[in-house]
């Protein structure tokens, strides 16, 4: 998944570039007014040497950014299942049911942060390229 973005800073290795988030309803937000504010800025591995104000091309592979959503949204929505499920069978009524539920889903969010930063170099975006096209 390529993205057009521009470097706002550069430290070391890494430099923070602003995106425009493409919309999911045709790029047409005045319409509705519902989207946030498209600019975001993200941090991105610079490979290529860029500075601040180039216009660069971000890069970061379908599949990374597929287990990347999977780990944060869905993992604990597991847990939760499983906790839910777990706290009612061995504690036998609903109420425990659901604060299991809620212990694990915890647990599962502390862990994911624990490990957020041995996985952010595996899941981060990387400047592939100056964007000479401007």
């Amino acid at each position: 998944m390529e993205q057009t973005g521009i470097i706002q800073e550069c430290t070391g290795r890494t430099a923070k570039v602003m995106i425009i988030r493409s919309s999911a309803c045709g790029d047409n937000c005045a319409s509705c007014g519902m989207c946030p504010g498209r600019e975001t800025v993200i941090e991105a591995r610079n490979e290529c040497g860029a500075q601040k104000g180039d216009s660069v091309i971000i890069n970061m592979s379908g599949g990374r950014v597929l287990r990347a959503a999977f780990l944060v949204y869905i993992v604990p929505i597991i847990f939760l299942v499983l906790g839910c499920v777990l706290g009612n069978y061995i504690f036998g009524t609903e109420t425990a049911g659901i604060i299991c539920g809620f212990a694990l889903t915890a647990l599962s969010l502390f862990t994911i942060h624990l490990f957020d930063k041995r996985l952010k170099p595996k899941y981060s975006p990387s400047i592939i390229r100056i964007n000479n096209e401007e």
